[in-house]
């Protein structure tokens, strides 16, 4: 009997373990990289790839089409930053996605960055994704361009590229207060 005290007490701490590392069902809410599909209320969100831009090269000067004027110029010290993502809905009703205000950037030192609008064929837009449907949708631009997600834009400072690592967070449009963060490889 007292050999069976310390099993049951490892297996309730792995239990409580396993349980902080997503929620319900397997959810995860914490991605350690790219990568990793995060619930955020009833969809999957899905970090394809992060990077700086370089205004120089066409690729980059093409993701950068549809930024207002007013946001054009980046200050000094500042660049350019791409996340692309995915949404995946894998019930059987459709949900609303995370709308462009629901996500952020933050650094090691809490600094926050928020998304800069953008209006481009690769640009992400808050929509309704259909029961076990995605975002991008299938044969869309934005899916079958390289990156295989949809453009967030962010204005970050360099400062802030040295204090990683950054973590894109992603919060629940119907409940702010529950979100999801991934950290963001650079």
């Amino acid at each position: 009997m007292t050999r069976r005290l310390p099993i049951l007490a490892l297996l309730a701490t792995a239990s409580l373990s396993l349980a902080a590392c997503g929620g319900v069902k397997g959810e995860v809410e914490k991605g350690e990289t790219e990568g990793i599909q995060v619930t955020v209320g009833d969809l999957q969100y899905q970090v394809q790839i992060s990077r700086v831009l370089n205004p120089a090269e066409v690729e980059d000067k093409g993701l950068l089409r549809g930024v207002p004027i007013a946001e054009q110029t980046l200050p000094d010290g500042t660049e350019w930053f791409a996340v692309f993502v995915q949404a995946r809905n894998n019930r059987d009703e459709p949900h609303l996605s995370a709308s462009r205000e629901d996500f952020a950037i933050e650094d090691t030192l809490g600094t926050e960055f928020e998304t800069v609008e953008v209006d481009n064929p690769l640009a992400y837009e808050q929509e309704t994704v259909p029961a076990d449907g995605m975002l991008p949708e299938p044969d869309s631009i934005a899916s079958s361009f390289n990156t295989n997600g949809s453009l967030l834009l962010f204005k970050i400072t360099r400062a802030a590229l040295e204090n990683r690592p950054l973590v894109l967070i992603i919060k629940d449009p119907k409940n702010p207060s529950e979100m999801a963060e991934v950290d963001l490889d650079i």
